[in-house]
């Protein structure tokens, strides 16, 4: 996965921007602003730089082993919602239902994955709150036809999983805490 190619371009045509790939950020320095960067390089040596802006890229990467198999997951860890869960991952997510997942919908009924999370995302803000906006109307639709039991069964209390619009601590042995977008899980779901 890599930013969109216009980024790239913009990027590679400014004289002003370093791009430095395998390295990691281990420190930010600064009072009241950014003034210095340390980072390790690819030999593993840290060396402070002064730097007053950094341009962090992430979301290419799910970041989704926290679900524990709960969730049917793509080759490189994305979501797969609605159309792109087959036959084979519904038979082995043992889905209980009749009709296929609705658009957006995991191989949970009524668990709903948007944003960067899903597979097939394109990585945009503007499509991930459309995304977000669209599994709402779904959400009211899973709402009015299933029963609190069907809806992940196996998950914690919605009350355990809400708070303040986070979702925390899906499950003890887990442990993971994000924000409902990082889960991609519509709010409304959980909340029965």
């Amino acid at each position: 996965m890599s930013m969109s190619r216009y980024l790239v371009r913009r990027i590679e045509e400014t004289p002003t921007i370093q791009v430095r790939t395998r390295t990691e950020i281990v420190a930010l320095e600064g009072n009241g602003h950014l003034e210095r960067v340390l980072w390790r390089d690819g030999t593993g040596a840290v060396t402070s730089h002064d730097v007053r802006h950094v341009f962090l890229m992430t979301g290419a990467e799910a970041s989704t082993t926290w679900l524990d198999d709960r969730i049917t997951l793509d080759s490189k860890g994305f979501i797969k919602t609605g159309p792109d869960l087959t036959p084979e991952d519904l038979a082995a997510a043992q889905w209980p239902l009749e009709r296929s997942p609705y658009l957006l919908e995991t191989s949970r009924p009524g668990v709903f994955a948007v944003g960067d999370v899903r597979c097939g995302n394109v990585k945009r803000v503007a499509s991930a709150v459309g995304e977000g906006s669209i599994a709402i109307s779904f959400v009211h639709r899973v709402l009015a036809e299933l029963s609190p039991s069907v809806l992940a069964p196996s998950w914690p209390p919605a009350h355990q999983c809400i708070r303040e619009g986070f979702v925390a601590e899906h499950s003890e042995d887990v442990g993971h805490s994000g924000t409902a977008n990082d889960l991609g899980v519509a709010k409304d779901v959980l909340s029965i």
